[in-house]
């Protein structure tokens, strides 16, 4: 039989010098995941409540400037249409 003199054994079973598998096939090479943070502490917790309530409030105060600078132009409109 020609064919099993050339036969070279997969490379799933390669071993190292002591006999044991290659790490790379054990684990394989794709990128590993992070492993889940703990919980937030107290601090964490509060600055982030804390810049939340800073961007609501940034928020609330941006939309009151667009509501002053919408009326403040329908005044200006309404008074240059009646003269």
């Amino acid at each position: 039989m020609d064919h099993c003199a050339n036969y070279r054994r997969p490379k799933s079973d390669e071993k190292d010098e002591h006999g044991n598998r290659k790490e790379i096939i054990e684990e394989g090479c794709a990128p590993k995941t992070p492993s889940p943070s703990p919980p937030a502490s107290d601090e964490e917790e509060k600055l982030l409540e804390l810049s939340k309530k800073r961007k609501k409030e940034k928020k609330a105060k941006k939309k009151k400037e667009k509501q002053r600078r919408e009326n403040t132009k329908e005044k200006e409109n309404n008074g240059q249409l009646r003269r």
